[in-house]
């Protein structure tokens, strides 16, 4: 059901108001979600916006930033007798140097999407002759049902599941982007979902690192608006902290029992971003006691480490370099018919919502 406080098209007003009066200076700040960055262009909240404050768009969607090196490796388990390999929706239609797998699907494969790994533990209960995989990609939000899946694969006593890796930890990567000269911002909207799983505790640390001003926040129009307002106040009064502006969902410490179920299943590792490249320490991988369940050593994978030249220009998009819109090959070579990249497959990527809601020109928002 809807929660329509947060949606209320007068206090939306009233906030926007208030953030007019407060915007006294230049702003940039960052979203790191891409159910944010679509809630933003689909409600019209960059318009309502003073034109000092400049949103950039992070890498906040889970899709546009997996390995495309992982797509290669889930096509070679595919394509092996006796495997099914289960996937998200939208993973199906992303490309790699070898196709997609919705390519490795027309030739025969057997590929399915489901909407939970759950569901894939389930399809290896029916199916114990066969060998079931998993592409588990996705943020801290999804990595505790990759974790309980194992469990749940463990407690039937399964040997037929088990799980292709492709994880990313949000607060890494953010720490890994405000390193890099070429990035600036003075304020962060931290995912709300991310930070329900997590807590924010670790964000101090980027706050007063970085001279940043961070919000959590989450997707609703009134929610997006006072992380923005709290993000300004902050900057205004050099106040470099955290503050939690998404109180119904988020609390500092995060949920624990989602945190021990990751501390249990796995630990973290290098991992590579697509269009950023590899970041240490920003992923998950299946811990060495539970080896049977990581889909790599059970098929003896060799996992590939190429570097893949890609003409997508994700990650000057990242860095706030160039808007979607900006891009050359933006409506021309790249459009959801014929994507180039992922964040125009996904249904949460950046270029996606640039194109969904027709901001084709070249706006800054």
């Amino acid at each position: 059901m809807i929660n329509r406080e947060f949606r209320d098209k007068d206090s939306v007003l009233r906030i926007s108001e208030l953030i007019h009066k407060k915007a006294t200076r230049e702003y940039k700040i960052m979203e790191v979600c891409g159910g944010q960055t679509h809630s933003i262009l689909k409600n019209g909240l960059n318009e309502l916006l003073p034109d000092s404050i400049e949103l950039l768009h992070g890498p906040g969607c889970p899709v546009c930033v997996s390995d495309e090196n992982k797509i290669v490796e889930a096509i070679e388990i595919a394509q092996m007798k006796d495997v099914i390999l289960c996937t998200f929706g939208d993973m199906i239609r992303v490309n790699s140097v070898n196709g997609s797998l919705a390519q490795a699907k027309s030739r025969g494969a057997d590929i399915r999407i489901v909407y939970s790994p759950l569901d894939a533990v389930d399809i290896a209960l029916e199916n114990q002759t066969k060998q079931i995989v998993f592409f588990a990609i996705g943020f801290e939000t999804t990595a505790p049902i990759y974790a309980l899946s194992i469990l749940k694969s463990k407690k039937l006593k399964l040997h037929n599941f088990s799980l292709i890796t492709c994880m990313y930890r949000v607060h890494r990567v953010v720490d890994y982007l405000l390193e890099d000269s070429d990035f600036f911002i003075n304020a962060l909207l931290a995912a709300g979902h991310v930070c329900a799983i997590t807590g924010y505790r670790d964000y101090y640390n980027l706050a007063t690192k970085y001279k940043i001003g961070i919000a959590t926040t989450g997707f609703e129009p009134v929610d997006i608006l006072l992380g923005i307002y709290d993000c300004i106040e902050m900057i205004n009064n050099q106040k470099w902290t955290v503050i939690n502006s998404y109180k119904r969902v988020v609390n500092e410490l995060g949920n624990e029992l989602a945190q021990t179920m990751l501390n249990e299943f796995f630990e973290i590792s290098d991992q590579v971003w697509h269009g950023i490249g590899n970041v240490v320490n920003s992923g998950y991988s299946i811990k060495a006691k539970y080896k049977e369940y990581d889909a790599l050593k059970k098929f003896s994978i060799i996992p590939i480490n190429n570097l893949i030249e890609n003409k997508c220009p994700l990650s000057d998009i990242y860095k706030g370099l160039i808007k979607p819109n900006q891009c050359k090959y933006f409506n021309n070579q790249c459009n959801p018919t014929s994507p180039m990249g992922a964040a125009m497959v996904s249904s949460e990527g950046v270029c996606s919502a640039y194109y969904k809601y027709n901001i084709h020109n070249e706006l800054s928002c």
